[in-house]
């Protein structure tokens, strides 16, 4: 497939093209150049080309707007992409920060008089006022980040 557009663009890139050379190379590749190869000892077939096409045949610019379609797709199809890529992200940060302050009100739930370990990591012996207020706090938390 990419051999047959190498040659069709070869045929059709410009009218000044009028013999295109085949051949196939020592590693069994097979090449197309507006010169026969180096090697003179390797078989070379010469492709003529008998019609051009008339600049008049083709909108002169339909290639470029081709080229800046397909530039402007790729573009949003990118930017879709990295939207929804930051949306997995976003979802994921706030999935942890739900089952960490999960945790933390099972902590508190279960801890009754004794030390409580908060989200910093540090120790806390809390009466019953600040427990309160605690776990009024860690529920909003938990409302806000838990869908």
């Amino acid at each position: 497939m990419r051999k047959t557009l190498f040659v069709m663009f070869l045929l059709y890139s410009s009218s000044s093209l009028a013999i295109i050379y085949h051949w196939t190379n020592q590693q069994g590749v097979q090449q197309y150049s507006q010169a026969p190869p180096r090697d003179k000892s390797i078989p070379s077939e010469k492709i003529h080309i008998k019609k051009h096409f008339n600049d008049n045949a083709l909108p002169s610019n339909s290639f470029q707007q081709s080229a800046d379609a397909i530039a402007r797709s790729n573009a949003e199809r990118k930017a879709a992409s990295d939207k929804a890529n930051k949306q997995i992200e976003q979802q994921q940060l706030a999935d942890n920060i739900c089952r960490r302050t999960k945790q933390s009100l099972s902590s508190l739930e279960l801890s009754g008089n004794r030390r409580y370990k908060d989200a910093d990591g540090n120790y806390l012996r809390l009466d019953e006022e600040a427990k309160n207020k605690q776990r009024q706090k860690l529920n909003e938390q938990i409302e806000k980040n838990c869908h």
